[in-house]
């Protein structure tokens, strides 16, 4: 199955100075080198001069929030093929804006990998 990537660009939200209270500084990898979507995972890489996060709002819950050049997998999400919304994030410490919603399979995984500078910010998905 061919992996599906979209682009979007970014969105102020209200709210996003409450995820970056919860996610946590990531070192787990380098975003030079996203790795493949894995079967209950979702990973989010920051290729771009900014931190990036990633928010399931349905399972009220986030991936670390991740330096410039890293990634972070938030794993343990089953197995179901039912779509799950997420959110996508990037900006600065403080400043952390919404940059689009898609939604995942957790059966298939995702990565998301954010690029641009704060101010002017896209992102892929590829799902697995």
């Amino acid at each position: 199955m061919s992996a599906k990537q979209l682009t979007k660009r970014t969105a102020t939200v209200a709210s996003a100075g409450a995820l970056v209270a919860v996610g946590m500084l990531a070192t787990a990898g380098s975003a030079a080198a996203s790795p493949a979507p894995a079967p209950g995972e979702i990973t989010v890489c920051a290729a771009g001069q900014h931190l990036a996060l990633v928010h399931l709002p349905g399972r009220d819950t986030t991936t670390g929030l991740v330096a410039p050049g890293q990634c972070d997998t938030l794993g343990g999400l089953g197995t179901s093929e039912q779509p799950e919304d997420i959110v996508v994030m990037g900006g600065d410490y403080s400043d952390l804006s919404e940059i689009g919603r898609e939604s995942f399979r957790p059966s298939k995984g995702a990565v998301v990998t954010t690029y641009g500078t704060v101010g002017d910010l896209s992102y892929t998905i590829t799902h697995g």
